[in-house]
């Protein structure tokens, strides 16, 4: 009985040995281990021009490498830079994501990052997983939530963003339905009050900023704008809802469509008629991107918007809405979206079909011509020499009207009223 004791509390005493050693042992991914200390790690954000990450290693083994992994925002792919070493024991290095230009990056995006460490000896070491908030620290930054949209602002009065909110959660409902999507991925806005605010940040591919108010990077999730409008942010949000429901199948899609859906959702929207807006705006087969000029971008979005809202309410008036609904459905399913295959199998119509209907639509207001374009929300600056010139004219006209009535009131004496400077000896 004594000997069957002892074996007993031998084996129990063994297995108690083996648990505490499984239980405490350190893993070698995700912490310093004994092999190697992460003496400091810190995130330094240069806006809008990178973020510096640095890192302070001793080992007890030689290091061979270090590579810095990083994703953004959205984004399920990690991307990675790697350095290698001449076996040391103590490194400090730097990595430096390049934020502005081709890798712009947006205000108030995410990045996650962490390291693997590998000594000579093959060991390795993953860090845990941090995280940067990478802001424009410009200005004191508030923001409000209306899921999925989170919109970023600054210097507002709280009036104006309570009558906003309530606003936007009718439009973002519309968006919702319209795009088939329940439960929406987090979507973010950052609305700028002034256009230097933004032009100073936007990357050196931005072209024509004083037409635009509004860019949206689908890939980040995130729109950037001038001034807190419901109709800018209804417009911006559009897109990014729309990749979300073409699962990121955005881009092969034509710019007519991308901005027809995006504006024809603008609650303050103004829709012409096809029949003025045919012989003014190209083909809608040729309307893949958006052209440069300032008028013939204005054009472009006008028949944009309006060959949507033909397709909705005229084409099919009693399930016009559906059928596009169904249209954008059928896009999203297939790998490489074919607007004019899908356009044909859900309304039954060509794109040419398309464009020829739709040009003898009277639906809308009818649009100025050329030469008399009205613009909704002119800047002052693209118009900068008609301001001139007209001010000009005024003070010309204003001068020659005064030195008349001085002639008829004074006659011979005009000269001298004029020139208060001359000396009157």
């Amino acid at each position: 009985m004594c000997l069957k004791f002892y074996w007993k509390s031998f084996w129990i005493l063994s297995l108690s040995v083996i648990i505490t050693l499984f239980i405490f042992t350190p893993p070698v991914s995700g912490q310093t281990t004994e092999k190697i200390n992460l003496v400091s790690s810190e995130a330094l954000s240069n806006f809008p021009e990178n973020v510096s990450f640095k890192l302070t290693v001793d080992s007890v083994e030689k290091i061979r490498s270090i590579k810095f992994s990083y994703r953004v925002n959205s984004s399920h792919n990690w991307d990675y830079d790697v350095k290698q070493f001449d076996n040391r024991y103590h490194i400090t290095t730097e990595f430096v994501l390049n934020t502005s230009g081709s890798d712009f990056l947006t205000p108030e995006s995410t990045i996650k990052y962490f390291y693997t460490i590998s000594d000579e000896t093959g060991f390795t070491l993953k860090t845990k997983e941090n995280k940067l908030k990478y802001s424009d620290p410009r200005f004191n930054w508030d923001n409000f939530t209306v899921p999925p949209l989170t919109v970023y602002y600054h210097d507002q009065p709280d009036s104006n963003i309570k009558v906003l909110t309530r606003d936007l959660a009718v439009q973002i409902e519309t968006l919702k339905d319209i795009f088939s999507i329940e439960n929406p991925d987090p979507i973010k806005g950052i609305v700028y009050n002034h256009r230097i605010e933004l032009a100073n940040i936007l990357p050196d591919k931005t072209t024509i900023p004083e037409i635009y108010h509004g860019f949206a990077f689908l890939d980040q999730q995130i729109f950037l704008g001038i001034e807190l409008d419901i109709d800018l942010i209804t417009h911006e949000s559009s897109h990014l809802l729309l990749a979300q429901a073409m699962k990121d199948r955005i881009n092969p899609l034509p710019a007519w469509l991308q901005e027809g859906v995006s504006s024809y959702l603008e609650p303050n929207r103004v829709s012409f008629d096809g029949h003025s807006l045919s012989n003014l705006a190209p083909p809608l087969s040729t309307m893949v991107s958006v052209p440069n000029s300032a008028i013939e971008i204005a054009y472009f979005y006008r028949k944009s918007e309006s060959v949507v809202s033909f397709l909705i309410h005229e084409l099919h008036p009693r399930n016009g809405l559906q059928l596009f609904q169904t249209f954008l459905f059928v896009l999203g399913k297939e790998p490489y979206p074919n607007v004019d295959k899908s356009l044909y199998e859900t309304f039954g119509i060509t794109i040419e079909q398309l464009d020829e209907a739709w040009g003898s639509s009277f639906r809308g207001l009818p649009s100025p011509s050329r030469g008399t374009e009205i613009f909704e929300t002119p800047s002052p600056f693209l118009f900068l020499d008609t301001w001139l010139l007209g001010g000009l004219a005024i003070s010309v006209l204003g001068i020659v009207g005064v030195r008349f009535l001085i002639h008829k009131l004074y006659p011979g004496k005009d000269e001298e009223y004029m020139d208060p400077r001359e000396d009157d000896t």
